[in-house]
């Protein structure tokens, strides 16, 4: 037996290099049927630093065989990689429990302290109680909890000299400290207001970019812990510090230093028992870098000024002669809550490499860089000591050829006659095009490069089909997904505003969830949700409350939304329980803007009410739509968000709210109706797609007539608008959502499949890389209010859906919809079970359908036939594949319930 010692995080990390384990244990498992992998500690990978006393555990399980189960499951939690080798599990031993669970295991073990190293792994028993292998260790460490456990202080500049007028240099800060004897273990714990790079001996620590997350200063600050253990050594070390501005700037809400403020401890544990602690604190010196933010905020007009004349050599290194470095100043404590960042960081993601460079007038070039993204330029640069080198970034430009100027420019002062490389550290950019001046000669492509910057969430669907424009629209979307998700939450665009509005946030979340795993990101911006919530109940626009923007009611009802989609796809009760005071609180506001149990208008026309946003031809300037038109439609999203919180209710067994609430809803429903439905043409309101499709999912129609407004909303999208969309931003999720569930997706790819406006395909036709803002392309051309189509090609096409009864995907829903000229389609979905996947092919009369779930999973598959008796499985009569099990069958679809594995469906099946 070979064991592998590694420095990890808080503690050491075991790697198995050739399995050993008790004979028992070799016993048990000589006839496993399953493998146990993918194990998470709070939806993360071996995470550092969790301040979550009770985390809970994943796993995933692989069998080659079908219809696998597990029958019990056992986890050992170890304090030591030695202990848990041994099959020691001294902070927890479950026993064997009798159970198929392998999401959100509830730690159960000995109450965790602070700074506790925590290495655990399972091993399950399947459905013949043939246990498995252990599996592959992995580990989480638990922060600093209390306020007692940091013994740094806050320290910033002395800016009490300087002028207010003038932007003050970003800060270095350093400390050099001695060691007396080998270091085995050391750990940081680094908060800032605003951005930091952590240094030791002149090495960057980690690959984190913009860090940390934002969030409101008023209410929260996040730290993150480091293993740091590589970069500390017995004599000299030195820490350094680069602060950046990000959203601490003075003026904002809870920012209360005019620079940016840090609290950094690193302790480190010596072979000779003593640790030692190195924190933030007067002592520590600081001193102007050379970068220095230009604009103001960190909205539209915000680059980077570096000047390379200021550089100092070794900043970060022992033996700088810092005599001139001034101390630092000692801060009061400036916000409510220091909690551990539990997302992911920012890093690098995708290469950009450049197309073109054109030559302008005015020694000014032109660079394409072939495709619209959010992230970083790295240029090398010949210029002159001391000559200004202007950078501007630009999504596209307009009809007349002028570029789109949201102020998104850099500018880089160079040191010498030679090359230089210049590259974004504390902010960042939206943009295909880059206009550089100031430089000596024409430069090269090979000069430019850029990378794609957003939280660093694993990747979690594809999707593809036969037509190229489907499969190109979908890969824009969660491009463009990307570009709007970084720093723990989702902006409504990254070049402009980015902001967190709700309103965006929430009909992007089932296209981020189906794409990605997003669930310690949506975890986190919920939390910055309940901190903005006002005291009578309302929410603000946007999370976290930087400062004010423009909404209404149907922005705030992410608190609602996006708990339920958490525990559809993770059946997360916890955040439902977290965010269930919010959505009460929540909904008393909103039923006091009620008269007659009609909503009333708030705020401003422009911006306080809004309704369906950036609807075509209602893009252009306020009021957007008729006030009647918002208040039938924001009337219908209240019935809506008491619906969905009477389900949320249900979960955490608040039998008497979801009756309550329920009851609501049908109050609502009948007021709407009474007051906005038109007996004579069947349709509500305006007899708009939207306010057709909406008050079909809240059931607001009597059931008597709820046929002729399904018929109406197929005129309105057929013969009305001759197959377009006529929806904005909440009306094309609430009609996508509508369709697929009245069974209608050959609606959607109709609307979906078309090259002019409005539409998608319209904005590929027009060279689009990314999503725009409007249908129009007016604004921003990276945009998060039309991405709702992006779950559509996974859920409707594919046919993965998680079935509420059994959330998480524990049971999975197969419903895979073959519309319009499609001759195949296939999708897949990583859920915290496993991978999920669907391809179908119809050709010769015969559609051909395969799925695969993954082990302790079951599903309802459900496809058309012309034959159900003709219906094969991996070419038998379904009725003697194993696995699966015939359910029903009407109106041309069979339906069967099948266990784990991988199975092929072959049916008759001709196009009408």
């Amino acid at each position: 037996m070979l064991w592998k010692l590694g420095c990890i995080g808080l503690g050491w990390v075991l790697t198995v290099s050739t399995l050993g384990f008790s004979e028992e244990s070799k016993m048990q498992s000589a006839s496993s049927t399953m493998q146990v992998e993918k194990l998470q500690c709070e939806y993360r990978v071996d995470p550092l630093g969790i301040d979550v006393v009770n985390p809970r555990l994943s796993w995933a399980l692989s069998s080659k065989q079908r219809a696998q189960k597990q029958h019990a499951f056992q986890i050992l939690v170890a304090s030591t990689a030695e202990g848990l080798a041994q099959d020691k599990g001294d902070l927890w031993d479950s026993g064997k429990q009798v159970s198929d669970q392998t999401a959100q295991v509830v730690y159960a073990g000995k109450a965790l302290a602070a700074r506790q190293a925590c290495y655990w792994k399972v091993r399950v028993w399947d459905s013949a109680d043939q246990a498995s292998d252990w599996s592959a260790p992995a580990y989480w460490s638990v922060g600093l909890l209390d306020e007692s456990d940091w013994q740094a202080q806050w320290i910033g500049q002395d800016l009490s000299t300087a002028s207010e007028k003038r932007e003050p240099a970003l800060p270095w800060l350093r400390n050099e400290f001695a060691l007396s004897a080998k270091p085995v273990r050391a750990t940081a714990y680094v908060a800032a207001m605003g951005y930091y790079e952590l240094y030791l001996d002149g090495n960057k620590v980690d690959d984190h970019l913009l860090s940390p997350a934002v969030s409101d200063y008023r209410k929260r600050a996040y730290y993150i812990t480091h293993d740091v253990t590589e970069y500390v050594k017995a004599g000299k070390n030195c820490v350094g510090l680069w602060l950046g501005r990000g959203w601490y700037y003075f003026g904002y809400p809870g920012v209360t230093h005019r620079g940016p403020i840090v609290r950094a401890q690193i302790e480190v544990e010596l072979d000779n028992g003593e640790t030692v602690v190195i924190g933030t604190d007067a002592n520590w010196k600081t001193h102007a870098s050379p970068l220095k933010m230009i604009g103001k905020g960190f909205a539209a007009k915000t680059g980077e000024r570096y000047d390379a004349r200021d550089e100092i050599p070794g900043w970060n290194r022992p033996d700088l002669d810092d005599a001139e470095w001034t101390n630092a100043v000692v801060l009061e404590p400036p916000v409510e809550r220091l909690v551990a960042q539990r997302v992911e960081p920012n890093r690098l993601q995708d290469e950009i490499k450049p197309v073109s460079i054109k030559e302008l007038e005015d020694g000014k070039y032109m660079v394409d860089m072939g495709r619209n993204f959010t992230g970083w330029l790295e240029l090398h640069l010949t210029s002159h000591r001391g000559k200004h080198v202007n950078i501007q970034y630009i999504e596209d430009f307009l009809d007349d050829g002028e570029w789109q100027d949201f102020g998104q420019r850099d500018t880089y002062i160079p040191a010498t006659d030679k090359e230089e490389v210049f590259r974004s550290r504390f902010n960042y950019h939206a943009f295909q095009y880059v206009c550089v001046s100031g430089l000596e000669k024409k430069p090269e492509l090979s000069d430019f490069r850029g990378w794609l910057v957003n939280t660093d969430f694993p990747q979690a669907g594809t999707f593809s089909c036969s037509n190229d424009l489907l499969t190109r629209i979908y890969e824009t979307v969660v491009w463009t997904y990307r570009c709007v998700t970084m720093g723990g939450y989702a902006v409504d665009c990254p070049q402009r505003e980015r902001l967190g509005y709700g309103g965006d946030g929430q009909v992007t979340m089932e296209t981020g969830l189906y794409a990605f795993q997003p669930a310690a990101m949506y975890t986190k911006w919920l939390a910055n949700w309940r901190d903005t919530q006002n005291p009578d109940g309302s929410m603000p626009n946007i999370a976290p409350d930087t400062h004010g923007a423009g909404g209404g009611p149907t922005w705030g009802a992410i608190c609602v939304l996006l708990p339920w989609q958490l525990y559809l796809h993770y059946a997360d009760t916890r955040v439902l329980a977290d965010c269930y005071p919010m959505m009460q609180q929540y909904l008393s506001y909103l039923d006091s803007l009620c008269k007659n149990d009609i909503m009333q208008p708030i705020g401003s026309p422009e911006y306080g009410f809004i309704g369906d946003w950036v609807a075509p031809g209602r893009d252009q300037e306020p009021p957007w739509s008729k006030e009647e038109w918002r208040i039938f439609f924001n009337t219908t999203f209240y019935a809506y968000l008491l619906q969905e919180t009477a389900r949320v209710a249900e979960v955490i067994e608040k039998g008497a709210d979801a009756a309550r609430y329920r009851a609501r809803a049908d109050e609502i429903n009948k007021a709407a109706h009474a007051a906005y439905f038109n007996a004579d043409t069947q349709t509500y309101s305006n007899g708009e797609q939207p306010y057709l499709a909406f008050p079909l999912l809240t059931d607001m129609p009597p059931a008597d007539q709820r046929d002729a407004i399904v018929k109406n909303l197929e005129h309105a999208i057929t013969v009305t608008k001759q197959g377009h969309l006529n929806a904005g931003m909440h009306g094309i999720y609430f009609l996508l959502k509508c369709l697929n569930q009245i069974g209608r997706d050959d609606l959607i790819f109709t609307m979906t499949n078309k090259k002019t406006y409005p539409g998608w395909g319209y904005m590929l036709e027009q060279g689009a890389t990314t999503i725009w803002e409007r249908w129009n392309g007016k604004h921003s051309r990276s945009h998060s209010t039309l991405l709702a189509i992006g779950s559509w090609f996974p859920a409707g096409i594919g046919g993965i859906q998680p079935d509420p009864k059994q959330p998480g995907f524990q049971h999975i829903l197969i419903q895979p919809r073959i519309v319009g000229d499609l001759t195949w389609a296939k999708a897949s979905h990583e859920s915290l079970h496993g991978l999920i996947t669907t391809q179908w092919r119809r050709e010769d009369g015969k559609l051909s359908l395969e799925v695969s779930i993954p082990a302790n999973t079951t599903a309802t598959v459900v496809f058309p036939t012309t034959n159900a008796g003709e219906t094969t499985e991996s070419g038998k009569p379904v009725a003697q594949a194993q696995g699966v099990r015939f359910l029903s069958q009407d109106s041309g679809v069979a339906r069967y319930k099948i266990g784990s594995g991988s199975y092929h469906f072959q049916t008759p099946y001709e196009t009408k």
